[in-house]
């Protein structure tokens, strides 16, 4: 059985990460609140094909992790004439607005703590692709008009659209599952969309580059083609 990670980081230990893990038949293996960063490493199993991370797992061009001190020392610069990565720039091109890093960036501590956590999956032999489940559920559900995702009534439709792609899923009256819950099953997803050549890749190879999925995939196509490796 192969196996497919997701995780939806925090920047700290304070609040639970969601870690996701599903099988290449798209059944829910296991979705787990984790503090630590070792607890979270541990979640995933030897070997998992791969792991999605909502998190930046680069920096722009010409900064280093001394420019997201909270307050740098450094002069470093960005070589970009634009903040942040050429993966945000082409995903607002695509009609997708995503965090963008520079050395005034506040959530500073969620960047540092998903450079931490690809360097320690990398050091535990996993393969680490950095994902965003915004563009995931954007391309997935393209008629969809997404809003505010803590909202209860968005969190209620993203978990039924998710059960036509996750099997396993309890609906929203059984249990409705937290935003963080369903970006950690989105990442996952990222990867086994992945896994079946059903993503495109946006951003610079040098750079960094972040996994979406290609317009109007769906789970029968998928299922029906064989996987080429």
């Amino acid at each position: 059985m192969l196996l497919f990670g997701g995780i939806d980081p925090t920047a700290s230990s304070r609040r639970p990460t969601f870690c996701a893990l599903i099988n290449e038949k798209f059944w829910l293996v296991k979705l787990k609140p984790c503090r630590k960063d070792a607890e979270i490493v541990a979640f995933f199993p030897s070997p998992t094909w791969a792991i999605g991370l909502d998190a930046p797992c680069t920096l722009p061009l010409g900064l280093g992790r001394c420019c997201i001190e909270d307050v740098p020392q450094c002069n470093c610069q960005p070589q970009n004439p634009w903040k942040g990565r050429i993966a945000e720039r082409e995903l607002r091109s695509l009609g997708i607005h995503a965090y963008v890093i520079s050395r005034e960036s506040f959530a500073k501590g969620w960047i540092r703590r998903g450079l931490r956590l690809r360097d320690q999956l990398l050091a535990a032999n996993h393969t680490v692709l950095e994902v965003f489940p915004t563009a995931t559920k954007k391309r997935l559900f393209p008629k969809s008009s997404w809003q505010l995702k803590s909202r209860r009534e968005e969190r209620q439709r993203l978990q039924s659209l998710l059960r036509e792609w996750i099997e396993g899923l309890p609906t929203a009256e059984e249990h409705l599952l937290s935003h963080d819950e369903l970006d950690a099953l989105l990442a996952a997803l990222t990867v086994l969309l992945h896994y079946y050549h059903a993503t495109i890749l946006v951003g610079d190879q040098v750079e960094g580059q972040i996994v979406i999925p290609r317009l109007y995939t769906t789970k029968s196509d998928l299922l029906q083609k064989p996987v080429l490796s």
